[in-house]
């Protein structure tokens, strides 16, 4: 059973938290996506095959993500809310949620 993420912290904490999970957050937002290296790599923030998207999974950058075709980037706090849309706070609360059952 999934349990809520402690609301606390910042909003950086809660993106190096996500971090740490990139490679299952991506899977689950992404499913379409394939690890390749040190990336999770789909075609579009929509989620179909290809590679002109990719998430950094290790090292610093781990969740830093860019769309080589839109040059749309961000962290994984930014993807989760270009995914499943809603505002910053729906976004948050979402993540909250997510890391719940991820720690």
């Amino acid at each position: 059973m999934r349990t809520s993420y402690p609301d606390r912290g910042s909003v950086r904490d809660l993106a190096a938290d996500l971090a740490r999970h990139a490679e299952a957050l991506c899977g689950e937002l992404l499913p379409a996506g394939r690890r390749d290296n040190q990336y999770w790599r789909v075609g579009s923030l929509s989620g179909e095959r290809g590679s002109s998207l990719a998430v950094r999974l290790t090292g610093a950058q781990a969740g830093r993500w860019a769309d080589y075709a839109t040059g749309d980037h961000g962290d994984l706090i930014d993807l989760i809310r270009e995914i499943h849309g809603g505002t910053v706070a729906d976004t948050i609360k979402w993540a909250r949620r997510w890391l719940g059952g991820a720690l």
